[in-house]
Formats: structure tokens, sequence, C-alpha cells
């Protein structure tokens, strides 16, 4: 099972590539008596980047759906720099799972790029606060991977091949995917219009399933994969695989 929830303000990062429309974004709690009775495993992860730092006692609201479960996986990425204190937070919830056989926390920096950072994540950290988060993170005890979404056809595979050795340092799991695209805005239009192929592809993680465009050079990705795989890094296609993959070694 895997539960969804968002923020009740606007994300705060002003992504130019964000494809998801403030107006049309579902923003619901699990109503935990009736959600949270038939299943017996549950994942819990953002709409967006920021969603879970966005808002206030959301750690006693993952202890709330715990107590409910057998198995709880909180999944959070972020772009936006955080505190000490929502650290320490996450590093108490994580150590209340893992000693009561509950689950566990895991902790993503998201990135798109480094050399256009400023440009199309404007209200994001710098590449460089990434990273000092980053090593911030791994120095705690919570499951640390980076994610690389989304990866931009227009940007040099040389340069994602980069952010998977600085970041090698800290975590060997990476997250990645291609760009869920908005055909109205002005970053389609700048970007992408007439240059790059849309494809349709269905948001697996999102409510009632919805089919949105999707652009992907795939041998941008294989040349990715093959730098990951012959530096020992592993690379997931989905969330899901990822927190399947951490379950697997904690045992």
């Amino acid at each position: 099972m895997r539960i969804l929830f968002s923020a009740n303000i606007p994300c705060q990062s002003n992504c130019k590539y964000c494809f998801a429309k403030w107006n049309e974004k579902q923003f619901r709690f699990p109503q935990i008596e009736n959600d949270c009775t038939s299943e017996k495993e549950a994942i819990i992860y953002p709409c967006c980047d920021g969603d879970f730092f966005d808002q206030h006692n959301l750690v006693n609201y993952v202890r709330e759906i715990a107590q409910k479960m057998d198995k709880v996986y909180l999944s959070i990425s972020t772009k936006r720099s955080i505190s000490n204190e929502e650290i320490n937070s996450l590093l108490q919830l994580n150590q209340e799972l893992i000693s009561s056989d509950k689950g566990f926390v895991k902790l993503a920096i998201s990135i798109s790029s480094i050399s256009m950072l400023e440009e199309i994540e404007p209200g994001t950290m710098t590449y460089n606060e990434r990273l000092s988060l980053a090593q911030r993170i791994s120095d705690s005890n919570l499951f640390f991977a980076l994610t690389i979404k989304p990866i931009l056809p227009f940007i040099k595979t040389e340069e994602y091949c980069k952010i998977i050795h600085d970041f090698s340092k800290f975590t060997k799991y990476i997250l990645i995917g291609g760009l869920y695209i908005d055909q109205s805005s002005e970053f389609y239009a700048n970007y992408i219009d007439s240059q790059y192929i849309v494809q349709q592809r269905t948001i697996e993680w999102a409510p009632g399933y919805p089919t949105c465009d999707y652009v992907e050079n795939p041998d941008q990705f294989q040349l990715i994969r093959e730098y990951a795989d012959n530096n020992k890094i592993l690379l997931f296609d989905s969330d899901v695989e990822l927190i399947n993959s951490l379950i697997k070694q904690q045992r």
C-alpha cells in the first residue's frame, strides 16, 4: 500500500519544469481508520519534494499510521534546505520504527542538473548546499538516497555522471526518471517543443493513475546506467524498487 500526502500550501521551490497544477492537486491525508486497516504495510511519501517539510506535526502523523500497520516506510525527498531540528525529528522517528521492527525512514536529496539549477529551480538549494546536506544526512543513521529527477534531455550526460560521482561518497542508491511535462507551459515552449519526442506515460504513484506527457532520451539514460554500473552504483526506476532494496539490506 502506498500513502500519498501533499502540503496545504503551494510548493515553494518554483521549479520551471513542474507539471503539477496547484488547483488540480489533490490534498488529502489518509483516513487512518478507513485506509490503514486492510493492508499490513505502507510506503508513505509526499506528492512533491518539500511537501513533508511544509507542514507541521507530520512525524506524529506517521506514528499514528505505524500503530495501525505492521510496517511503515517513510520515503521523503527534498530539494530545499532542512534544519537540524527537522533531521533530528526524523532520526527519532527512524529509531522508534527500527527498534520496534516497524520500518524505517529514507531521506533523499533531489536534483535535476548542476549548470541550470538557478535558472530552472530558483527556490531550491544550490549544488554545494545539496552536497553539504548529503554529508549531514549520511553522518546520521538515516537511509540516504539521491533522486535525479527529472533527467533533462538538453543537459549533457557528463553532467549527470558528475552528479553521480560527487554523491557516490554519500550513497550508492540513486532513483532516476525522465521529464513529465505540461505542454501549455513556458518551459515546454522554451526547452522541449519540436526538439524532443513527447510520449504518454501513466503516473502510477498519483491518485487515479493519470496519464501525462513524458520526455526521455533513451541514449542518455543508457549512458547514465552504464556509468553507474561501472562505478557500482545502484539505479532504480521507482521509489518502491528502492525501498524494497533497502528492506532487503536491513534484513
